[in-house]
C-alpha cells in the first residue's frame, strides 16, 4: 500500500512539475534527453547553440567555467566543464586543479584511476611536460577530470560522459571521420 501511495505520489509530482527529474545523470537532467528538454531544466542563461550542443557560462567553485552539454542523434551524451581562469602563473592551474578535485572527491569518493604524466623535462605544465588525469567510475557516467599543458595553453575540463551511449558516439565520430575521406 505505502509502495503504491509513494508512486502515485511521484507520478502526480511529475505531472505538476514538470521540469523535476528523478536520478539525474548530470546536475538535473539524465543521458539521452532531448536538446530541448535539457533548455526546458538547465537554469543557466543560454550563451550558445549550436548543431549538436547547448553551451552556458557560470563560475564552478568560484572560477570561470563553460558547461557545455553535446548531443548525439538528438541525445544528451555527455557534458563537460571548461574552466577557463586565467592565470599568469602556471603553477595556480595546479592549485585550481587540486581545488576541483577535492570537491569531486567530496561528492564521488576516491577515483578509480589517478595518473601524473611528466616528461623527462621536469613536468612544466606550461611546456606541455605535465598531465594530470583522475577517472570516476559512477553507475551510468564515467567522469574524467583533465589538467593539461602547452607552451600556448593550459586546458582544465571535466567530462561527464553516459557509459551507455557510449557505442552511439562512438559509431557517429567514426561516419563524420569516413564522410572526411
Amino acid at each position: 500500500m505505502k509502495r503504491s501511495l509513494r508512486l502515485y505520489l511521484i507520478i502526480i509530482l511529475l505531472m505538476v512539475c514538470p521540469g523535476v527529474t528523478i536520478g539525474a545523470d548530470f546536475r538535473d537532467v539524465e543521458w539521452g534527453m532531448s536538446m530541448d528538454r535539457v533548455k526546458s531544466i538547465e537554469t543557466l542563461k543560454l550563451k550558445e547553440q549550436k548543431d549538436n550542443c547547448l553551451v552556458y557560462a557560470l563560475r564552478l567553485a568560484d572560477l570561470d567555467t563553460v558547461l557545455t552539454y553535446h548531443f548525439t542523434e538528438g541525445m544528451l551524451t555527455s557534458a563537460e566543464y571548461r574552466i577557463g581562469e586565467m592565470r599568469m602563473n602556471t603553477t595556480l592551474y595546479v592549485s585550481d586543479f587540486g581545488k576541483i578535485q577535492t570537491l569531486l572527491r567530496k561528492k564521488y569518493g576516491e577515483p578509480t584511476t589517478y595518473q601524473f604524466v611528466a616528461d623527462e623535462s621536469g613536468a612544466c605544465l606550461s611546456h606541455g611536460g605535465l598531465t594530470i588525469i583522475s577517472l570516476w567510475n559512477q553507475p551510468g557516467t564515467e567522469i574524467t577530470h583533465v589538467l593539461t599543458g602547452s607552451p600556448l595553453r593550459t586546458d582544465h575540463t571535466i567530462w561527464y560522459k553516459s557509459k551507455k551511449h557510449r557505442d552511439i558516439e562512438r559509431k557517429a565520430e567514426e561516419r563524420k571521420v569516413l564522410n572526411n575521406l
